[in-house]
């Protein structure tokens, strides 16, 4: 693994922040108000996704994997931008949240019902039997108008809505958070990754003179690796500090401290 750098105590000082959330959170606050608990559980599950994802992304630094790693550190990057969306107005964007789901299942029953195949229409057939068809249609019909796309004003196919809950872009949403510099610089270079296009061909193959040179092994000397962690664990600590918020936890100081241990880590150029 490249030398001279604190990746190694980042990843470290990150999971014990995260065992420290934990524990704190092993009882669910005591709050009156039902749409401040529904935050604090929307929140929570932002938070233990993130984390699991984040011990993965770990595991995969730690063996050399790191263009695999850097795919799920683009995961915890959008799973923050939603929680710090969220934050914005607690109460009205949980609604829309819950409320999603319920459309987003009649929308994946109406695709399929535009598939041309004999699958397809073996999985239409068993939705339309099921008991609770009628209700997830009615559903449906209540909620799905606040998810139309922008520029539509009627929902005629599937393709009329938005793909995801806050109703907008990935882009969209970076702007919303103001995190939209990260979104064109370190997710984009993600996003080449996850969809194999041509900006991460080098990270696999190096072609010579005489030959193409395969790099599909692990490499422990990733030059990369400080920058990829450092940039995971910030995602990470901007969901901790949601969660830190919405439980009212008081551990500002150790999500501070250990913020700085991770700005120690020298990244690459």
């Amino acid at each position: 693994m490249p030398d001279n750098n604190n990746f190694s105590k980042g990843l470290i000082a990150t999971r014990l922040l995260a065992e420290s959330l934990v524990k704190a959170m092993s009882c669910f606050p005591s709050e009156p108000d039902s749409e401040t608990a529904a935050y604090q559980g929307v929140v929570h599950f932002f938070f233990c996704k993130a984390y699991k994802s984040y011990q993965a992304f770990a595991l995969l630094c730690e063996c050399g994997f790191v263009e695999d790693a850097e795919i799920l550190s683009r995961t915890i990057f959008e799973v923050w931008m939603q929680a710090q969306y969220m934050s914005t107005d607690p109460r009205e964007l949980v609604r829309k949240f819950a409320e999603y789901d319920r459309v987003r299942r009649y929308l994946q029953y109406w695709r399929l019902k535009l598939v041309d195949s004999d699958r397809a229409r073996v999985i239409v057939s068993k939705l339309e039997s099921d008991s609770s068809f009628p209700g997830l249609k009615q559903q449906y019909d209540r909620m799905s108008g606040q998810f139309l796309k922008t520029n539509r004003k009627k929902g005629d196919s599937p393709e009329d809505f938005a793909s995801n809950w806050w109703g907008g872009s990935i882009r969209w949403l970076a702007k919303q958070t103001q995190v939209d510099d990260i979104y064109v610089s370190v997710y984009g270079a993600q996003s080449d990754l996850v969809h194999s296009s041509s900006g991460s061909m080098d990270e696999y193959v190096t072609k010579t003179e005489d030959e193409w040179l395969a790099k599909c092994y692990p490499d422990g000397n990733h030059s990369d690796l400080p920058t990829t962690v450092r940039w995971a664990s910030i995602f990470f600590l901007g969901i901790s500090k949601q969660v830190n918020d919405a439980w009212k936890l008081g551990l500002e100081q150790e999500i501070g401290a250990t913020l700085s241990e991770i700005e120690k880590i020298t990244v690459s150029s």
